[in-house]
């Protein structure tokens, strides 16, 4: 198929206020200055911090004591309840139907708002947990916990994103909330006849500094892209709009787009016997940028890995998890520290919460003032921060924030987030925040 490509430019197409090469000083200039601050601009009054009050929401089932059951959640994953599995905590055998509860913790913001803890102490070592998905499922009858029976289990098929080998491990609330290993996990993949892609993660186009080529290109040749609507293209490169207007000042004779790396493409056009290669990259306007978000977010819940699925028999109820250790010899260690910055006035958190979230977002590392000096983090990843508020407040820092701050940074080290005005209600919202970031 032909990569046919229609390229109208002109001087009213690029819609900027400030040239690239100013823009990038500028960042420069404000990315070296991130962490700057003082100790003495920083507000000493320091306030409480407090959870977010929202959590996972459970899917409720009703299954008959007496019968089999096969109950699919989300068209995902399976749970199989034998007959006459059910019993009160004295040990009574329950008759009638069982209110049972499943719910399923996999994205760093369900993690967070279920408040789960992501630590493993094994021999005196403590380590942080890389999860491949948790479940939790409990049972009620008449107002009563009910218990598994002796010598009955439950058969839970995992739909998980995430393959490779994994431990299994079961949650013990009586101990303080630790983990028990119980066995290893090795995901089998699932059958399916669909083409598997990954969506590009949208991004927001900057009015004010970003140079925008019009492109029409046939996305059916980007997967990738194709499942976007209203996609404007901006230029990555060094060249002034000035030299970009002067480039599509003469007729383009001929145009091609194809894949560059980390979310970029190589547009190459002709204009008489000249050939231009210019670097762009797909963006959304503010209007239409949640939408394609929205988009990514059900795309990736999708495609982001081939289906797999992990089976396991418990013979208790309660939470379940899919783990390995995260650890690294090459991990930066710093003494870190903390400061909220609020509309450019800097201030403290008392008993503040910090999560790390890094590997791909299947490793969220919870930090307090008591684990803040043992800080550490691998620079090859996209490292994102997020620290809870009160109020449903939060505050940020994005992976490419995050990578300039520590540029160079010594053993300790002051991080400064970025306070949110917006109140988070749900788990879908804190979704979309750190989607964002």
């Amino acid at each position: 198929m032909k990569n046919l490509i229609s390229v109208i430019f002109s001087i009213l197409i690029i819609t900027v206020l400030y040239s690239c090469g100013d823009t990038n000083s500028n960042q420069k200039e404000e990315d070296s200055n991130v962490d700057t601050k003082s100790t003495s601009e920083v507000e000493k009054t320091k306030i409480e911090s407090t959870k977010l009050d929202i959590d996972v929401e459970f899917k409720t089932y009703q299954v008959s004591n007496a019968e089999d059951k096969l109950l699919v959640y989300e068209d995902n994953s399976e749970i199989s309840i034998p007959a006459n599995a059910f019993e009160y905590e004295d040990g009574t055998h329950f008759k009638g139907e069982a209110t049972v509860k499943y719910r399923e913790i996999v994205s760093p913001a369900e993690i967070i708002s279920s408040q789960v803890n992501m630590r493993y102490d094994s021999a005196g070592v403590s380590n942080d947990f890389q999860t491949a998905g948790m479940f939790e499922i409990a049972a009620f009858g008449n107002g009563k916990e009910l218990f598994l029976k002796e010598g009955k289990e439950i058969s839970v098929t995992f739909g998980s994103r995430t393959s490779g080998n994994y431990g299994f491990y079961q949650y013990n609330d009586d101990q303080g909330g630790t983990w028990d290993y119980k066995s290893n996990s090795q995901a089998k993949k699932e059958e399916t006849n669909d083409v598997e892609f990954n969506a590009l993660k949208p991004t927001k186009l900057d009015q004010l500094n970003d140079i925008v080529i019009q492109i029409k290109a046939d996305y059916n040749l980007f997967p990738e892209l194709k499942v976007y609507k209203n996609i404007i293209w901006k230029y990555m490169g060094e060249k002034t709009p000035q030299e970009v207007g002067g480039i599509f000042s003469k007729k383009v004779t001929k145009s091609k787009l194809k894949k560059a790396d980390k979310g970029n493409y190589l547009l190459e056009i002709t204009t008489g016997n000249k050939t231009h290669k210019l670097m762009v990259a797909p963006a959304f306007s503010e209007k239409n940028y949640q939408d394609a978000l929205n988009v990514y977010k059900e795309n990736s819940s999708t495609n982001a890995n081939a289906p797999v699925k992990r089976t396991k028999r418990i013979s208790e109820m309660g939470m379940y998890n899919y783990d390995r250790v995260y650890k690294s010899p090459l991990s930066t260690k710093i003494m870190a520290s903390f400061s909220i910055d609020n509309g450019g006035k800097l201030y403290d958190v008392e008993n503040l919460s910090v999560f790390l979230i890094t590997a791909n977002n299947s490793v969220v590392i919870q930090y307090t003032e008591y684990t803040f000096k043992r800080f550490n983090f691998l620079k090859t990843e996209d490292n994102k921060l997020l620290a809870i508020l009160p109020g449903g407040k939060v505050a940020t820092l994005n992976a490419k924030d995050f990578k300039a701050s520590v540029d160079g940074a010594k053993k300790e080290h002051k991080f400064i987030l970025n306070e949110s005005e917006t109140v988070l209600n749900s788990v879908d919202e804190l979704e979309e925040v750190i989607a964002s970031l």
